[in-house]
């Protein structure tokens, strides 16, 4: 008796794409792997390797510019589409930063974070797409983040400048998250009025409180609707375990608090009307004494600190961790803020 050997069933395109799609969303390297089999998965891979860009280092940063310029596969327009999220760090040449960002120009969850050490770049002769010649040898000192370079490129404007006015003028992020090196060499109205921050809904600032709370101009936001700051109050670093010390920066923390940070946020809330929630986001913390958020709560329970309804505290378990723009972090912790506020307007005091 022959048994019939029948032919394996076709899998449809549409499923395989599923299949395809699923696996490189939930691994890199597979998607790598993927994108290598065919030119129809090449089309359906690509898509998702590029939604999300960090470019930490200035190496990477000019390769990923030199995959913009020379690749045969992807039209300029494709990084424009694609790129949903883009993080850039000041590590990056600064000419370099304002190309990568023109080209990704349709991101809407932007990173801009201040490196650690200034540092020495050559940037190469590239905007031709800026109908713009930029000189061949530029050696850019780059002691800021770039958007700390474009703010002094409105009030100062010279020819590096313009550059960065045309690929900050070209974007409109949702969401965006900052960490400014040298936030006094500027004045303290950020020009929050530029078409750059017109559609931010998500606004997360990791700046010391020292630097923001200094800061003013946020109401020219239109679409702002969720905003965090980090509330970092720095302990002394000769403070020990005697009790003296220990009372002495309670008292200090106690008084920044009161007199300085939520005075502060009380007034932006009353400015930014559409407003709905504001995250005073307290880092991980090792020192004796009460923590800032045992701090906040004698405050509160003792009537020395307003009841603010669209402010909430949230704890952050890390020190510096997941603070980009699209990080599962701050999507979890503006679901739980926003879950918060609900319960504080039932309740009519601080959840903590």
């Amino acid at each position: 008796m022959v048994i019939p050997v029948l032919p394996s069933p076709e899998i449809p395109d549409d499923v395989l794409r599923l299949v395809f799609e699923y696996a490189a969303l939930y691994c890199r390297k597979s998607a790598l792997k993927l994108a290598l089999l065919s030119h129809d998965t090449r089309i359906w891979i690509e898509p998702i390797i590029y939604s999300e860009v960090s470019l930490f280092k200035d190496s990477t940063a000019m390769l990923f510019l030199r995959t913009i310029k020379t690749s045969h596969t992807k039209r300029n327009s494709f990084f424009s589409t694609y790129v949903k999220c883009l993080s850039i760090s000041s590590s990056v040449g600064e000419l370099s930063a304002a190309e990568i960002l023109y080209f990704c120009r349709g991101a809407k969850y932007i990173t801009i974070f201040a490196s650690l050490t200034p540092t020495f770049f050559p940037v190469p002769g590239y905007g031709t797409d800026f109908h713009m010649s930029i000189p061949q040898e530029v050696a850019v000192w780059n002691p800021c983040c770039l958007l700390e370079s474009y703010f002094r490129a409105i009030s100062q404007p010279d020819r590096n400048g313009q550059y960065l006015c045309v690929a900050f003028g070209s974007a409109r992020p949702q969401h965006l998250s900052l960490l400014l090196r040298n936030p006094t060499s500027f004045s303290s109205e950020l020009p929050l009025y530029l078409p750059f921050f017109s559609q931010i809904t998500h606004l997360s600032i990791l700046n010391k409180w020292e630097d923001w709370t200094a800061w003013t101009g946020f109401h020219h936001l239109p679409n702002l609707t969720h905003i965090s700051f980090e509330i970092h109050i720095c302990e002394s670093q000769s403070w020990s375990y005697d009790t003296g010390d220990v009372r002495h920066q309670e008292s200090r923390r106690n008084t920044v608090l009161r007199e300085r940070i939520l005075p502060w946020l009380e007034d932006l809330l009353d400015s930014c009307q559409y407003l709905e929630l504001c995250i005073a986001a307290i880092p991980f913390q090792q020192s004796p004494g009460r923590s800032i958020s045992s701090s906040i709560k004698m405050l509160a329970d003792s009537n020395k600190i307003p009841f603010i309804p669209n402010l909430t505290f949230i704890q952050l378990r890390e020190p510096f961790y997941g603070r980009e723009a699209h990080s599962a972090l701050y999507k979890a912790m503006w679901t739980l803020g926003e879950s918060i506020i609900k319960q504080q307007k039932d309740c009519q005091e601080y959840i903590l």
